[in-house]
């Protein structure tokens, strides 16, 4: 790779040769991949020199300077632990990536075998069509970064697909409302790009690893496409690969007790997607998390928290209606909608509980301007604040399909029960 000539300002490059021999640095410098840092302090501010130039300034000289001002303002935020500014209200728009943010590198401005090495670490690993990269805020956290999906030719107004860049964000406070496992979002845009980027906060901890269900296989063979697309066939593939791997390792009963929490673990995740509206249902936006212990033969095995939701809401609605979406199925092979779920999963242990609960936290009309105020409240985001009454109204008339599918399900069907008695007794 071509090594870039410029020069750092003298009190810079004064800095840098201070701030590499810190432990903190060292640190930073294990995640993000700046340099080289077994070589002599030449080579090393050379190395640091390309990072800024390459992943920083993305090749343009003009900008080296300011990108080499943004990078030690970050080291200096970083050494601090400071809380990222993108973390708390805005003044009404997104935040830029080069605040509080630094990207994490591949390796490649050192040199190649450094790449080859790098690109084992599961810090820069990241999945899907719209990926971007991988960032290290300055309070140390690793963030996953997607462009944002209107860059697609999604089938809707320009004024519903702006919705995009916010769903996630808004699905983020419905999962929390109702204390469901959901990935954390943040919204952010770059100064030179016209497409905004969704940054979601890696839920994996240092001893977890992610298997998207797009990695388990159906009968002999790998599943490789989105054919798994009812919800029964996809809970049977999950229970197949979970019996198979480890029907040697464990009893029948604790299997069919880690069976039966990831079945209800699934129906909740899978519920909660259709509140929110029909989404983007590929096999790789579901996934098990497996937390390995040293002290345990075989790791800790539960879905992981909801993520990808940017294809929810409103748009989703149209989308779908159009045709232009893809709907998961119920078993008796049509589109899914609350009722027909409720109605075949009802019997899920643990299910009709969890039903019971969100029944009643949504008897009260209020909820979904809860939902959405705790969206404005947290990013002060002007577009939620212009769009509240968009996602309230979407969020009633799901609340009501919900409502309706309960009662249906249970509350009329334990009347007639009840009534029966009552006719029997006298």
């Amino acid at each position: 790779m071509k090594k870039f000539e410029g020069k750092f300002e003298k009190k810079d490059e004064e800095l840098l040769r201070t701030y590499i021999k810190e432990p903190w640095f060292i640190e930073l410098n294990d995640l993000v991949s700046i340099c080289d840092l077994s070589g002599n302090e030449d080579s090393i501010l050379q190395n640091i020199k390309d990072y800024i130039w390459c992943v920083l300034a993305k090749n343009r000289d003009e900008e080296f300077n300011s990108a080499t001002k943004n990078f030690l303002q970050f080291i200096v935020s970083y050494n601090n632990n400071k809380e990222p500014c993108f973390k708390g209200k805005s003044d009404g728009s997104t935040f830029d990536t080069t605040q509080d943010l630094l990207e994490i590198s591949s390796g490649y401005h050192i040199s190649v075998a450094f790449m080859r090495q790098n690109l084992k670490k599961r810090a820069y690993a990241t999945n899907g069509l719209y990926s971007f990269g991988s960032f290290i805020g300055t309070d140390h956290i690793e963030y996953l970064a997607k462009r944002s999906m209107t860059s697609k030719g999604l089938s809707a107004s320009n004024e519903i697909r702006k919705q995009v860049d916010f769903n996630p964000i808004m699905a983020q406070c419905t999962f929390e409302y109702f204390n469901e496992p959901v990935a954390e979002y943040f919204l952010v845009h770059e100064k030179s790009h016209p497409f905004r980027v969704i940054l979601s906060k890696n839920f994996l901890k240092t001893n977890q690893e992610l298997v998207h269900f797009k990695d388990l296989y159906s009968g002999n063979s790998y599943v490789a496409d989105d054919t798994m697309d009812s919800y029964a066939g996809r809970m049977e593939m999950m229970e197949s690969n979970i019996s198979i791997r480890y029907r040697k390792l464990l009893s029948q009963d604790k299997i069919q007790k880690l069976l039966d929490k990831l079945k209800l673990q699934y129906c909740k995740q899978e519920f909660m997607k259709l509140v929110i509206g029909p989404m983007d249902c590929n096999l790789g936006n579901t996934a098990l998390i497996l937390t390995n212990n040293d002290d345990k033969e075989i790791p800790e095995i539960d879905l992981s928290p909801a993520y990808d939701l940017d294809l929810s809401f409103n748009l989703a609605q149209i989308m779908s209606s159009k045709g232009n979406m893809s709907v998961m199925e119920t078993s008796d092979g049509k589109d899914a909608n609350i009722n027909s779920f409720v109605s075949e999963f009802k019997d899920v242990p643990g299910f009709e509980e969890f039903l019971a609960e969100f029944y009643k936290k949504i008897e009260e009309k209020n909820a979904p301007s809860e939902i959405v105020a705790k969206a404005i409240d947290r990013t002060n985001f002007t577009f939620f604040i212009e769009n509240s009454e968009q996602y309230i109204g979407f969020l009633n008339d799901r609340f009501e399909q919900v409502r309706k599918a309960y009662r249906e399900a249970f509350l009329q069907s334990r009347g007639d029960e009840e009534n029966e008695t009552v006719l029997e007794w006298y």
